[in-house]
């Protein structure tokens, strides 16, 4: 298995906390380190935008921002 490095990760949020924010980089970065991105190679960038509704808890919008960063990254192998 590769290893994924992430440099730098931006998150644009509205309707969140700063303490909702902060636990929301963390999901996502758990979430990445925990899937297999074989050979995933060298990515100047990817993104993901997920629109949200009100209530919609960090939990989902964490495993929907990982599932489309690791689609994204598996399609460009």
């Amino acid at each position: 298995m590769a290893d994924l490095e992430v440099e730098r990760l931006s998150l644009k949020l509205s309707g969140y906390s700063e303490e909702q924010g902060r636990r929301l980089v963390r999901l996502i970065a758990e979430g990445l380190a925990a899937a297999p991105v074989n050979g995933a190679g060298n990515h100047p960038g990817v993104a993901s935008r997920q629109a949200t509704s009100p209530g919609t808890s960090v939990e989902d919008l964490s495993g929907r921002i990982v599932e489309d960063l690791l689609r994204q990254l598996k399609r460009s192998v």
